[in-house]
């Protein structure tokens, strides 16, 4: 198997695809890091006149849950009464590493980018925020409950579960 850089050119459906499958997760986890250096394509030449394409394993998520914030911000935007410094807020401003049309100095919100997928594969979007919706809260405090105390903070805890609802409510809606 060869990996290959993002330059390479494949069909525009196997791109959508990728973006699609790729890019709804770290919506759901506010992975902010998504860039084109964490992305990889694995082309398999078992048939070498036939070749196959996958995505390679996903790797770098060390940019999410609002890891980069101190537990002072988190439990300010915990308990907060105003809605432009709330969890909810924090999650409607996120940004992706991705850049829009147009020669856009910015990067696009995290919002941005999932409408930007609806547009080009609504099934596939539609299929994701299913997916996303169907999994309730207590499955992400069943995930929390089980990591030691000693390596995460009660206010990563309890940001990290109200982001995943945010984000889950989110793509819901937008979907």
């Amino acid at each position: 198997m060869k990996f290959v850089s993002h330059q390479t050119t494949l069909h525009l459906s196997f791109k959508i695809k990728c973006c699609v499958d790729r890019l709804r997760p770290p919506v759901l986890i506010g992975n902010t890091g998504r860039h084109h250096e964490n992305w990889g394509i694995v082309i398999d030449y078992t048939d070498r006149y036939d070749p196959s394409y996958s995505l390679a394993p996903s790797f770098d998520h060390a940019s999410c849950l609002g890891r980069n914030e101190s537990d002072i911000a988190r439990a300010r935007r915990l308990t907060t009464n105003d809605s432009r410094d709330s969890v909810e807020a924090y999650c409607l401003r996120a940004r992706s590493a991705f850049y829009g049309p147009g020669g856009n100095n910015q990067t696009l919100r995290q919002t941005e980018v999932l409408e930007e997928l609806i547009r080009v594969a609504p099934d596939a979007a539609k299929y994701w925020a299913t997916i996303f919706s169907a999994i309730s809260q207590k499955v992400y405090q069943d995930i929390f409950a089980r990591i030691e105390p000693k390596l995460i903070t009660s206010e990563a805890t309890q940001f990290a579960l109200r982001m995943l609802h945010a984000n889950s409510a989110i793509i819901k809606r937008i979907a």
